[in-house]
């Protein structure tokens, strides 16, 4: 009987109407393939562009790809649970649609992928729209890897959080992703994090310091949706991790505090947040007066002056900055 031989690493994208993107995506990865035993899974979230006719052109040139047209949009949590169900790599990827990886990587890549891991997580750069410059030299501020046991939860959290939010950065094994409850983490716009915080790890975990990923900032899908995602269901998913320790999550809550209404401001400045947004969240919320009328105030604050008052802040603090895309 013949031998199955199976990938080492399976690059999951999902992706949605991003002909404009995916070309450059798909070209910072295939030319690295090379000999490597990996293989491109795209699921495509029923785009109404012609995302298709690229990725079948890439097809024709590099057979490692494989590309799923749904025939309804499902989102992006089910569309990347769905991608790993067709995947046949020992660890998966959860590649962007439009981010880059960044030259010559990705067969060090694979090298850790053959060591064991239950869980890596890359580190990235982040570059404008455009990507024409830099805007920061890496989002993980650690100079050296760093390894953690599988049971080191809260030291993953506070080591990661809120970085991961970006699903590009994951690489886990694929057993346990399948292993693991998906489904209640459909509609949360981050299912790897629901995934990884709900139970400990079989083997170590990798956190590496070096850059592999170029982020393309200000393209987010969901930049309409921001304050829902970031203010609402963000902090939402984050309390559901009883694993992590109540003080560690306690950072993170949609409960009344001046860290809160900081990020709430940081909304406001970006124009997310407004007096429809106030209605729809804030309004009946089982919360005190005084809170109600500072996030009416906010509301109203001038764009233009919060901006600058932030932007005297992360100056003042040395941030690279507060974004929530």
């Amino acid at each position: 009987m013949k031998k199955m031989y199976y990938p080492v690493l399976s690059i999951c994208i999902a992706t949605y109407n991003r002909c404009e993107f995916i070309s450059q995506t798909l070209d910072s990865i295939v030319w690295q393939i090379n000999k490597l035993n990996v293989e491109i899974i795209i699921v495509d979230g029923a785009s109404t562009d012609n995302t298709e006719d690229i990725v079948r052109d890439f097809i024709i040139r590099y057979p490692q790809i494989r590309y799923i047209k749904l025939q309804r949009k499902g989102g992006v949590d089910q569309d990347y649970a769905k991608a790993v169900e067709f995947a046949t790599g020992k660890m998966c990827w959860l590649f962007t649609d439009d981010d880059l990886l960044r030259p010559y990587l990705l067969e060090k890549i694979v090298n850790y992928c053959k060591l064991n891991y239950s869980l890596i997580i890359l580190n990235s750069e982040v570059r404008n729209i455009s990507l024409e410059k830099k805007l920061t030299d890496r989002m993980l501020k650690i100079k050296n890897d760093l390894i953690l046991n599988g049971n080191e939860l809260n030291n993953l959290f506070t080591n990661v959080i809120p970085y991961i939010s970006f699903i590009g950065a994951i690489i886990i094994n694929r057993f346990e992703w399948n292993e693991r409850n998906k489904e209640d983490y459909f509609n949360s716009e981050f299912i790897h994090v629901g995934v990884i915080f709900q139970n400990v790890f079989k083997n170590k975990i990798l956190i590496i310091a070096e850059p592999y990923i170029v982020i393309r900032l200000g393209n987010a899908q969901w930049s309409s949706r921001s304050y829902e995602i970031w203010l609402i269901k963000w902090p939402k998913l984050i309390q559901t991790f009883n694993l992590i320790s109540q003080k560690t999550r306690s950072t993170y809550t949609t409960s009344p505090s001046l860290r809160r209404y900081r990020d709430i401001l940081v909304q406001r400045s970006k124009g997310s947040y407004n007096f429809s947004i106030f209605k729809k969240w804030h309004l009946f919320e089982k919360s005190n007066i005084f809170w109600k009328i500072l996030l009416l105030f906010a509301a109203f604050i001038p764009i233009f002056l919060l901006k600058k008052i932030i932007t005297f802040y992360l100056k003042r603090k040395k941030i690279d900055n507060l974004n929530y895309e």
